[in-house]
């Protein structure tokens, strides 16, 4: 994809929408149809060697329409017949659910370019394949390690029209990077990770390499954790485990069936003064900034929680309507656009707190570093409980790691917690691809573990 216009690039594509577009309009539909296209380039290592360069490229189309008060929807991966297409989606409409929305006809304006980077749409294999090596020259056999690593870079275009006037179109480039350190030996399995993705050529690629490594070697001494209560600090990756009952419940297509409790709560301080998040689809260099979201209505940044109170709900084009709210910008389709929008977040956000992680670690006396978990959502999300293995966690005596604590599950209502028991909020905050969070503080957790 070049930095010529991208109509032009794709004017097949384009020329084929339009056409489906106009004859859904004759055959008395109101009718939306989308289109995306990418192009990637993943760079895979496997136990410290390089195992797969690959360039695929991937078209999705949908027809969705609204016949007689129903919705139908199509989908195909190339630009076929139109009127084959306009048949399928009407004859779906037949039988398909009752409509309770229509297609927003407000323009989300021209792409402003803030979601493409020309470094990221050149890089090329040899630099993906260079960042592989260096990774992987500096961590394979350390402390018995296997180094693995998947690297890539994504370009591509999006566009949706519709009969009531829209017409959005944007271009977007993505870089992402994984690093992993594996250890398998008797009686024990390490596995140690960073990543990050961006729309930006901004990857730290050797501070995630020292990282690897950093948590590597604090990981190799395994410490007893015995069961009991305990302050936990959660690091960014494992702060998204215990969000996942605050999303279950924000959305709206859950709020809408009567699936979450939170349908008559906006408005209600619900959590600690100190707790905010915010879903922000614009937010520079994060993986998941766009124009739109896959219905054509724009993105922004929208409070979940601000201050403790609960503020908006993610909501996508049908559970807006039927709340009688306004969409956010959130009804996401998926990567072959095969199913009808739902609503999902974008970028999530909390806002950095005022103290030190060293300040949060020395102020547990004893307590544990939580990395990531495992099957953290295995609990009640709707009633906020969150369990889960502890996958990488470090127990932390006077504000140092001591050593890795093994088979311990964590168990904690994320709402209860998150109004009663947060501690602190740190103010350094880590990028993780759509995500930017802080470390936070949770003064009490219960931990179950396997003792020695």
């Amino acid at each position: 994809m070049s930095e010529g216009d991208v109509r032009a690039e794709f004017a097949t594509q384009f020329a084929f929408m339009e056409e489906v577009l106009e004859r859904a309009r004759r055959a008395g539909a109101q009718a939306e149809v989308y289109w995306s296209c990418s192009e990637r380039l993943p760079v895979n290592f496997e136990a410290g060697r390089l195992k797969r360069i690959e360039t695929t490229r991937h078209h999705a189309f949908a027809l969705r329409v609204i016949h007689e008060g129903r919705v139908g929807l199509t989908s195909s991966t190339v630009a076929g017949e139109p009127a084959e297409m306009v048949e399928r989606a009407m004859a779906a409409a037949r039988y398909g659910p009752e409509a309770g929305f229509s297609f927003p006809s407000s323009d989300p304006g021209a792409d402003p370019g803030d979601w493409w980077d020309d470094r990221v749409a050149a890089l090329g294999q040899d630099v993906l394949v260079d960042w592989g090596w260096t990774f992987v020259t500096g961590v394979h056999g350390l402390d018995g390690a296997l180094a693995h690593a998947n690297l890539g870079r994504q370009i591509g275009a999006t566009r949706i029209i519709n009969t009531a006037g829209l017409d959005a179109v944007y271009r977007k480039t993505a870089v992402s990077a994984v690093f992993v350190a594996e250890v398998t030996e008797e009686g024990n399995f390490l596995h140690v990770y960073d990543w990050d993705a961006s729309t930006r050529g901004d990857l730290d690629i050797t501070g995630m390499a020292a990282r690897v490594v950093e948590d590597l070697r604090a990981a190799r001494q395994n410490v007893v954790m015995p069961p009991g209560e305990y302050p936990v600090v959660l690091a960014p990756r494992a702060v998204r485990d215990l969000l996942g009952p605050i999303l279950a419940c924000a959305d709206g297509r859950a709020v809408q069936r009567g699936v979450s409790p939170w349908r008559d709560r906006l408005g209600e301080e619900m959590f600690h003064r100190s707790f905010t998040l915010v879903d922000d689809g614009r937010l520079p260099g994060a993986a998941a900034s766009c124009l739109c979201d896959d219905e054509g209505v724009p993105t922004g940044r929208t409070p979940i929680v601000q201050d403790g109170v609960l503020r908006s709900f993610l909501l996508d084009l049908e559970s807006a309507s039927a709340l009688g709210l306004t969409p956010t910008g959130n009804g996401a389709r998926g990567e072959m656009a095969d199913g009808p929008p739902v609503p999902q977040p974008t970028n999530l956000v909390i806002p950095a707190g005022e103290q030190p992680l060293a300040d949060l670690l020395t102020g547990m006396r004893d307590g544990i570093l939580v990395e990531n978990f495992m099957g953290a959502w295995s609990g009640n999300l709707y009633a906020g409980v969150v369990t889960g293995n502890v996958a990488l966690g470090y127990r932390v005596r006077g504000g140092e790691r001591v050593g890795r604590v093994k088979d311990c599950m964590f168990s904690v209502n994320a709402f209860t917690a998150l109004k009663e028991a947060l501690g602190g909020i740190s103010r350094e905050t880590r990028r993780l691809g759509s995500v930017s969070f802080p470390y936070l503080l949770l003064e009490r957790a219960t931990i179950t573990s396997r003792s020695d």
